[in-house]
């Protein structure tokens, strides 16, 4: 049987902390509390399974075998590549680890995933610049798809950013290295929402039209998903994807200032990767009313959040003096070939600080997807030829 690691984290120095591990009852709100000396014990961290070595095997053929010798194309076959993915992830997983992944899907249970001890692609390709051959990386990809599934994510993309494919390669460009994007390496990418515009769950929030009562357009990504290919920088160190939970952010916060955030005053500009126009009357934080989480909408690279008067913009300085302060709360997540992360991006901020890519063929590479749970919460741009792509 896999082992579960579902009750530890890492500290500061990566090494892994045991934690106590309590699960409520209630059907629709179970989910599991660890305490970390990187967290206080009230805040809600993640959780990590893992499948046994003795399982990988299986996992890979049973994946292989559901592939075959078809010819998929993930910017039209990704559901089917996920249902081949997950059949074969259930392969090594318990009942009741598919029964945590189905709720960290649902928004009830851990804002962040990790799955370890996946089967590596025998065959990697050159990192490569920018976009490159999706095909060459078909094994990876359905083994990320396969753990959204699992999860109840179906994927999508957007019109406006990443050419609108369905995966992106988050590696660094010859021709992008000073930009704050997944395709940069020489500056840090602060701490960040993707796409920070209207949440899921039918808000009655600002999207393209910028009224706060007649939401028009998609609503931003819920999940983001990641496999990593290749982890390391040029120095042989691992560059970690850091996370951290808006509960973090939050306890002890005044509520002068959470109740400012709530207020629509504020502006989110697009990042460097997307094409979108700004969204103005926006709210930076709101209460989902079907789970009574506490979701954020922010990007504190320069110029991406601000506000709309003299108390917004006080605002923004003060929650981003704040990350400042709670930094020590944050989650270096260290993946190792294979592995899959995801998490809410509804309730977890995340940076990726600068590296020294080394080798561009040798680079650091992880695949990128975009996730929810309900595709059919986005306005589609052509539901028949390009079934993921929302506008």
């Amino acid at each position: 049987m896999p082992s579960v690691l579902g009750s530890v984290c890492r500290d500061r120095q990566g090494a892994f902390v045991s934690a106590p591990t309590f699960i409520r009852n209630n059907a629709k709100e179970s989910a599991v509390y660890m305490n970390s000396r990187v967290s206080p014990p009230s805040v809600r961290v993640g959780s990590e399974l893992e499948i046994r070595h003795s399982m990988r095997e299986l996992v890979r053929q049973a994946v292989l075998e559901g592939l075959g010798n078809r010819s998929f194309m993930v910017d039209t076959d990704a559901d089917l590549m996920g249902l081949i993915g997950a059949a074969g992830l259930a392969n090594g997983l318990s009942q009741a680890e598919r029964q945590a992944m189905s709720e960290f899907g649902q928004g009830f249970g851990l804002p962040w995933l990790v799955l370890r001890g996946l089967p590596l692609q025998e065959q990697l390709p050159k990192t490569p610049q920018g976009y490159g051959d999706d095909t060459q990386t078909l094994f990876s990809d359905t083994m990320l798809l396969g753990g959204m599934s699992l999860a109840g994510l179906k994927p999508i993309a957007y019109s406006y950013e990443n050419f609108s494919r369905v995966m992106r390669n988050v590696a660094p460009s010859k021709l992008e290295v000073d930009s704050v994007s997944s395709h940069g390496s020489k500056r840090d990418l602060h701490w960040h929402t993707d796409n920070a515009y209207a949440f899921e769950d039918g808000y009655r929030s600002p999207r393209s039209t910028g009224s706060y009562f007649l939401p028009v357009g998609s609503p931003s990504p819920r999940f983001l998903c990641f496999v990593g290919l290749r982890l390391n920088d040029g120095q042989g160190q691992a560059v970690p994807t850091e996370l951290l939970p808006v509960d973090a952010i939050l306890a002890d916060m005044p509520k002068r200032l959470q109740n400012l955030l709530l207020r629509p005053i504020y502006e989110i500009r697009p990042g460097a990767s997307n094409t979108r126009a700004s969204m103005k009357r926006m709210p930076l934080l709101e209460m989902c009313p079907r789970t009574g989480a506490y979701l954020l909408r922010f990007n504190a690279n320069e110029g991406q959040t601000l506000g709309l008067t003299t108390l917004a913009t006080g605002a923004v300085t003060e929650l981003s003096k704040r990350l400042e302060d709670v930094d020590s709360r944050s989650i270096p997540i260290y993946l190792r070939p294979g592995e899959l992360l995801l998490f809410d991006n509804y309730r977890v901020l995340h940076r990726r600080k600068s590296f020294d890519p080394g080798s561009w063929d040798e680079a650091r590479w992880l695949r990128r997807c975009f996730g929810t749970t309900d595709p059919s919460g986005g306005q589609f741009v052509d539901r028949l030829h390009r079934p993921y792509v929302w506008q």
